[in-house]
C-alpha cells in the first residue's frame, strides 16, 4: 500500500532494479504449472498448462529436461499449451513442447492479436476436441508426390500419412500436399473424377475410436494446347503462396552465399512480383511483411551489385507479372476464364448468386467490363446447381440502398447487398491496368460466411484490341 513517500520510493527502487538479461528458468515455470493442474486434476475436465514465455533458455540440456517432464504429463493426461511473446521467440522450441505435450502453440504479436487469443480464441487454444488423428492421404490417379507440409507425416508410394496428436474446438489445421499430375490416359473428361481419397481415425474425450466415412476430392480433368494462368481456392492460394515465400527465402540465401547474387535478385523480384499479384487478389489483406523483408533483400543485393539508386528504385516499383503465353486472343482468355469459375461453382450445392458487375481498379465501367459482366452471366446461367438473381433486382436493391455499382469495388460493400438479395455467393471481379499488361480477377463470395472462397485470373498482354476496350 502506498502510504508515504518512503513506501512509494521503496516501490520505485524494486522496479528500477528489474534489468532485461538472461533467460527463463523453463523447467521450474513448467513444473510449477503442472503441480497446480495435478492439484486440481478432474478425468472428466481438460487439464491443461498455458504456457507463456519467449522460449529462452541457457542450453541444449536444459530443453532436453523440459521435453522429458511434458512428456511425463502427457502420459498422465495432463496436456501443455504454449503461448510465444517477444522479439527473440524460440519458435522451434515453443512449438516443440506443444507438440509433445499434446497442445496447440500461438504467438502473440500484438496487442489484438494478444485480446483475441485470451478471449474469443481461447477454446482453440485448449479445449480439445479429437485426440490421436492419424490421417491417411491417398491419391487415385497417376501423380508424383513431390513434397508434403504440416504435422508428422510419412510417404508411401501414391499415400502419405500424417498423424495429429490434438484437434481443439473452432480450431483447424492446415496440411499442404504438393504433386505432379501426369496425362491421365483412362480419364472421362465429361465428369468429375476421383483425384483422392482421405481417410481418418480419432479418439473423442471419452476415449471412443471413430472411424469417419472417407471423403474423395473430386477434380475435373481438362485438355488444353497451353496452361491457363490459374484458378486458386482463397486459402490454398495464401497457405500456397506462404510456402512459395519460405521455399524462395531459403534458395535467395543460397545463392547469395554461393555469390549467384544476379539469380539471387532475380529470384527475389520473382515471388516479389508473386506476392503482389496474390495481395491484389486477396483484397489487399496480409503479407504486408513479407513483401517489407524481400524489398530489404532488393536493396541489399542491388547494393552488392553496385546498382545505382534510379535502377533499384525502377526495379523495385515494377510488379508486372508476364502472361504465361503471349499470344492467345482476348476472347479465348475471358473464357478460359469462366471456364475455371464455373467448375468452382459447380462443384458447390445446389445455391442462388448474383454477378454484381466488373470493375476496373479505380471502381468504373469500361467496355470490356461490360462484356465481363456479359459473358458471366452466360456462362453462370448454364450452371444447373445455381440460380442467377436478375440484374434489375440487383439494380433496385442498389437503388434503394442509395449504393452505385461503383462501391461494389469494395468487398464489404458487395456482402452487403448479396445479403438483402438472400443469395448464397457472390461474384464480382476487377480489371486491373499493370502497365503492359491487364490482369482480370473474377471472386466468388461466399455470403453466409463473407469469405473468399475463389479467386480466377488471366493476365492479358495490352495490345490494340485491349487497349479499345479499356
Amino acid at each position: 500500500q502506498m502510504r508515504s513517500i518512503h513506501e512509494r520510493m521503496m516501490f520505485k527502487d524494486a522496479v528500477y532494479s528489474i534489468i532485461p538479461g538472461g533467460g527463463d528458468n523453463l523447467e521450474a515455470g513448467v513444473m510449477l504449472g503442472y503441480k497446480q493442474v495435478e492439484a486440481n486434476f478432474r478425468k472428466d475436465y481438460s487439464n491443461r498448462v498455458l504456457f507463456l514465455s519467449d522460449g529462452v533458455i541457457s542450453g541444449a540440456e536444459e530443453a532436453s529436461g523440459v521435453f522429458q517432464i511434458v512428456e511425463k504429463f502427457k502420459k498422465m493426461y495432463i496436456n501443455l499449451s504454449t503461448i510465444g511473446v517477444g522479439a527473440n521467440y524460440n519458435l522451434e522450441l515453443m512449438r516443440g513442447l506443444a507438440d509433445k505435450g499434446g497442445g496447440s502453440s500461438r504467438f502473440i504479436s500484438s496487442r489484438e492479436e494478444m485480446e483475441k487469443t485470451f478471449g474469443s480464441d481461447l477454446d482453440r487454444t485448449f479445449v480439445p476436441t479429437a485426440r490421436n488423428l492419424s490421417m491417411k492421404l491417398e491419391f487415385l490417379q497417376d501423380v508424383e508426390i513431390l513434397g508434403t507440409w504440416g504435422y508428422g507425416n510419412r510417404i508411401e508410394g501414391n499415400t502419405i500419412h500424417y498423424f495429429l496428436d490434438t484437434l481443439h474446438h473452432r480450431d483447424y489445421e492446415t496440411i499442404l500436399a504438393q504433386i505432379r499430375i501426369f496425362p491421365q490416359s483412362t480419364i472421362d473428361l465429361t465428369q468429375k473424377n476421383n483425384l483422392a481419397r482421405f481417410s481418418l481415425s480419432y479418439t473423442d474425450l471419452n476415449c471412443k475410436i471413430h472411424y469417419p466415412d472417407p471423403y474423395y476430392l473430386k477434380v475435373n480433368f481438362v485438355e488444353l494446347e497451353s496452361p491457363v494462368t490459374g484458378f486458386s481456392n482463397g486459402m490454398v492460394l495464401q497457405s500456397g503462396t506462404m510456402l512459395h515465400y519460405a521455399q524462395a527465402l531459403k534458395k535467395i540465401g543460397e545463392l547469395y552465399y554461393t555469390n549467384q547474387l544476379q539469380p539471387a535478385l532475380d529470384l527475389t523480384l520473382s515471388i516479389k512480383k508473386e506476392i503482389k499479384n496474390v495481395k491484389l487478389r486477396l483484397e489487399n489483406k496480409g503479407f504486408d511483411n513479407e513483401i517489407e523483408v524481400l524489398d530489404k533483400y532488393i536493396a541489399l543485393l542491388g547494393k552488392d551489385l553496385g546498382l545505382s539508386d534510379t535502377e533499384l528504385k525502377k526495379i523495385t516499383i515494377d510488379e508486372e507479372i508476364s502472361p504465361s503465353v503471349q499470344e492467345r486472343p482476348l476472347m479465348d482468355r475471358i473464357k478460359n476464364l469462366f471456364r475455371e469459375i464455373t467448375l468452382d461453382l459447380e462443384s458447390k450445392d445446389e445455391g442462388s448468386i448474383s454477378i454484381l458487375f466488373f470493375k476496373t481498379g479505380e471502381g468504373k465501367q469500361s467496355d470490356l467490363t461490360v462484356l465481363l459482366d456479359k459473358m458471366a452471366l452466360e456462362e453462370i446461367k448454364k450452371l444447373e446447381n445455381m440460380r442467377v438473381i436478375d440484374r434489375e433486382r440487383v439494380n433496385v436493391i442498389l437503388k434503394e440502398q442509395g449504393i452505385s455499382s461503383m462501391d461494389l469495388i469494395d468487398v464489404t460493400n458487395a456482402i452487403e447487398i448479396g445479403k438483402l438479395l438472400g443469395v448464397d455467393y457472390i461474384l464480382t471481379g476487377s480489371v486491373v491496368d499493370s502497365g503492359k499488361t491487364v490482369v482480370i480477377f473474377g471472386k466468388i463470395i461466399n455470403v453466409g460466411t463473407e469469405e473468399i472462397e475463389s479467386i480466377a485470373q488471366v493476365i492479358v498482354p495490352k495490345n490494340s484490341t485491349v487497349e479499345s476496350l479499356l
